[in-house]
């Protein structure tokens, strides 16, 4: 099975007022050869990870591989009809553009347990220790139906979680401060190298 290039493009974002420029190539691999590289393992406790209408949660990371290709986020849902859809996606700077993204159905999550769901993306080339960001949006104001499972202790110590909250004033802010030593967004990485 050979590799097929679809097409490459520059994608420009801004964050924190300076231009920056990311190269995307959607190029198919499928898995083969696909590595772990960053993980924080999967845990008994969740959060409800949105709490209003543009609310927003997300997990840095710092990958070592040069091709991101997939991840895998530990989520679940409470309520049996759960409304809306989700979308993951993966930025460079939290108030930046999408590198790439994929919304699914929260109703298809597993129900009052949380798994590795595994989200496949168009495969993106990334900066090597460079800090990027998982996020994670509902898009419906009853949003409780989704839960992010968190890993606790901090077991990873390349990144940190966040929260988007637009209650007056917009701002994304380390997640509940006082809470940020003790844990981490469960999440896995995979790449090429």
């Amino acid at each position: 099975m050979g590799i097929l290039l679809i097409f490459g493009f520059f994608i420009p974002t801004t964050c924190a007022g300076a231009s920056i420029q990311n190269q995307r190539a959607a190029i198919d691999f499928s898995t083969q050869g696909e590595q772990l590289d960053q993980s924080a393992p999967l845990g008994s406790e969740y959060l409800w990870t949105l709490w209003g209408e543009n609310t927003m949660v997300a997990q840095a990371f710092r990958p070592k591989l040069p091709t991101l290709s997939r991840i895998e986020l530990g989520l679940g849902r409470t309520y049996e009809n759960a409304p809306g859809t989700y979308t993951v996606s993966i930025r460079d700077c939290l108030n930046g553009q999408d590198l790439t993204s994929k919304t699914m159905l929260t109703k298809e999550l597993p129900l009052n347990t949380g798994d590795w769901i595994s989200i496949n993306f168009n495969d993106i080339q990334v900066t090597p220790n460079k800090r990027y960001f998982i996020v994670v949006t509902f898009d419906t104001a009853n949003n409780t139906a989704l839960v992010w499972y968190t890993a606790n202790w901090n077991p990873y110590h390349r990144g940190a979680p966040w929260i988007y909250n637009d209650f007056k004033v917009p701002y994304w802010d380390l997640m509940f401060s006082l809470w940020l030593k003790f844990f981490d967004m469960s999440f896995r990485t995979y790449g090429l190298p």
